[in-house]
């Protein structure tokens, strides 16, 4: 179940408060263990997938939210056959995630031996904690083990959650890391007056009875296969099957739901705006000075809203004290604040790029790491993402200044090559597609000054520059924790791949300023980098490749490979050989270059005098999405890379014999 509580438009809040009038009862429904069957209790094969070894005989999930005066009811069951020491990994431990606003009750879970022997789990072999996920928000977990679980048992656990609200919409996936013979889903959704219940399904057959029993909505789905996780995959709402279920709105005739949002948020917006507030304009004033260009105009505002005020969305401002308003705030108090959430801090570049004279708009943008936007799906939420869609002549240029981590000029690669909608006042409606970043601006430049000696250590300085996706993605993991902190991820990912390396002298200038430029420096020490072999010393002169593994493993794909962005490297590499040792051949690896990717070329250049290698490394890929038939052209291609980039180099000892 992957339930939502968004803020729904006027006209479904108006359907809600009316459904309160119309109290609702249902009689409980029973949740028992089911009978099992001889059949299921000697079965020693599995039918659907045997490298799995283990497999759903049964799953079955309930909602119900149909009481207008609490929140929605879940009911999740699973029964599990273990076939053979494999299977028996998957149920090595059961994880129950509960998101914030959720409450579990009356888990339970059981052994059953091929006899039909009993083992309950103790309640005390439950144990919850609390997790914090996506910034900072907490949620709890309860996780349990099988006593005595073995090969040739079935094992279930069921459990009943409760949510503080309504779900109003949600998606149900039968797809999970094991085969399922046969998945149940029984829905009972929230109804008002005036709300229907639409469904849409994603690679699942259409729903056929939509007038179940009790009111409840029944989906059955036999012999799904094991969902597969692959690196480099595509959103798993674009591979997997799922089944959503969302409120349609009636109000004298179907509305035109898109335009009809489009018009409600600019409503919304324009309230909170108004005519712009002597500190607005004041403010507006001091930001753009005497520039006149509208671009940088829109430059100026943009950082010095990423600049100056928190978006506490993402983040928690260093008193700890996140202000709240009693109702939606203007673009004053979240200026005098100096925080204030996503939507809070649009409407305030909208007020502050108003009274600079800009012509600016609130735009609604798909997320592509939700997978595909559909247009034919009428959900609010479909456009999570606000943005500003800032007009200048014949073209749309679109912000956003409430990710500060986002430079101005791009946004995040989310949001890019992505649907938004943009809505103005007394105009319909327009439908535009964000641009791209071409590989070039999502650059990592990597430079080193390093040294090698006699015994196989490499020591020296390090410096990384980062810009575009690159930049955004690395000052986003470490910006949110403490210097300590810092170090210790910098550190772990180095050693990761240099498993002897030691770290020192970590510096990350820049990442409390998110309006300057971002690099790492650090000092690196690592024994044994260069392999002995008698008189003769073996290298990898691509220092920030060594230790990498291919990036494709398996020789099969189920799904298409998916990089969310294109990028580029360039390394620069300088080693000073030890002294008493000759380079024996230092050839280059080679190239690779085609139109359609992008291009790969190493140059090794030998400075005998001052005993010094230069290592050159340019890589740029461009392609973004490979279809699955062409995964063994992709896995080929980084294969090849791979293989020059774990170029080795050979240094013989001038006293070694001939």
């Amino acid at each position: 179940m992957n339930p939502f509580l968004p803020r729904l438009a006027r006209t479904v809040s108006l359907c809600i408060l009316a459904a309160s009038l119309f109290p609702t009862a249902r009689a409980a429904r029973s949740f028992e263990w089911r009978p099992i069957g001889p059949a299921d209790l000697e079965s020693i094969a599995p039918p659907l997938a045997p490298e799995i070894g283990a497999e759903i005989l049964y799953r079955y999930e309930e909602i119900d939210d149909s009481d207008r005066h609490s929140g929605a009811r879940c009911r999740d069951y699973f029964r599990i056959k273990i076939y053979n020491q494999k299977g028996l990994s998957h149920i090595d431990k059961i994880d129950i995630p509960c998101p914030d606003g959720m409450s579990i009750r009356n888990l339970a879970a059981r052994v059953i031996k091929p006899d039909g022997r009993v083992i309950n789990v103790e309640k005390s072999a439950f144990h919850s904690r609390e997790i914090v996920k996506q910034r900072r928000k907490r949620h709890q977990m309860t996780s349990f083990s099988f006593p005595g679980a073995e090969v040739g048992d079935i094992v279930e656990y069921k459990w009943e959650s409760r949510a503080k609200d309504h779900f109003y919409w949600y998606t149900l996936s039968p797809m999970h890391d094991m085969p399922a013979r046969h998945v149940e889903f029984q829905v009972s959704p929230f109804l008002a007056p005036g709300v229907d219940c639409s469904t849409y399904t994603h690679r699942c057959p259409p729903l056929e009875d939509m007038n179940g029993k009790d009111g409840f909505i029944p989906v059955h789905i036999f012999d799904t296969p094991a969902f597969k996780e692959e690196p480099y995959m595509p959103p798993k709402n674009d591979v997997r099957p799922w089944i959503l279920f969302y409120p349609r709105v009636y109000l004298g005739g179907v509305l035109n739901f898109w335009a009809r949002l489009g018009r409600e948020k600019v409503e919304e917006v324009d309230a909170c705006v108004g005519n712009p507030s002597k500190l607005i304009k004041e403010t507006a004033a001091a930001i753009i000075g005497d520039v006149t260009g509208i671009e940088e105009r829109a430059r100026l505002i943009n950082d010095y809203c990423r600049k100056n005020v928190i978006n506490t969305d993402r983040h928690v401002p260093e008193s700890g004290v996140i202000v709240k308003a009693k109702k939606r705030p203007s673009p004053d108090y979240t200026l005098q604040k100096k925080q204030g959430g996503t939507l809070d801090m649009i409407i305030l570049y909208h007020a502050l790029a108003r009274a600079s004279g800009l012509d600016t708009h609130i735009a609604l943008c798909s997320n592509r790491d939700n997978g595909a936007f559909n247009r034919d799906i009428h959900l609010a939420s479909a456009l999570p993402d606000p943005l500003i869609a800032l007009r200048d002549g014949m073209r749309w240029l679109f912000l956003d200044p409430a990710t500060d981590v986002v430079p101005s000029g791009m946004l995040r690669w989310q949001n890019e090559g992505a649907q938004v909608l943009v809505s103005t006042p007394g105009r319909p409606m327009m439908w535009q597609t964000t641009l791209t970043m071409p590989a070039a601006k999502n650059l990592a430049r990597r430079s080193a000054a390093l040294r090698l000696d006699a015994e196989g250590t490499l020591a020296g300085s390090v410096r990384i520059d980062y810009s575009g996706h690159a930049e955004m993605s690395i000052r986003d993991d470490y910006m949110n924790e403490t210097p300590a902190m810092r170090d210790e991820m910098l550190r772990a990912r180095i050693q990761e791949r240099l498993p002897s390396a030691e770290v020192t002298k970590i510096e990350m200038p820049g990442i409390d300023d998110v309006t300057s430029s971002f690099f790492i420096t650090y000092d690196i020490r690592v024994p044994r980098y260069a392999e002995q072999l008698g008189k003769r010393l073996f290298f990898q002169p691509g220092y920030f490749e060594k230790g990498i593994s291919p990036l494709f493993a398996a020789q099969e794909r189920a799904h298409d490979v998916w990089f969310p962005f294109a990028w580029s490297e360039h390394d620069d590499i300088k080693i000073e050989l030890p002294s008493g040792y000759t380079l024996e051949a230092a050839s280059a690896p080679g190239s690779l270059l085609n139109a359609n990717w992008g291009e790969y070329d190493v140059e090794i250049l030998v400075h005998r005098k001052i005993n010094t290698l230069e290592y050159k490394r340019r890589f740029k890929f461009a392609g973004t999405r490979v279809i699955q038939s062409g995964y063994p052209h992709i896995k080929a291609l980084f294969e090849a890379i791979h293989r020059r980039d774990s170029h080795t180099l050979s240094l013989k000892a001038d006293d070694a014999e001939p």
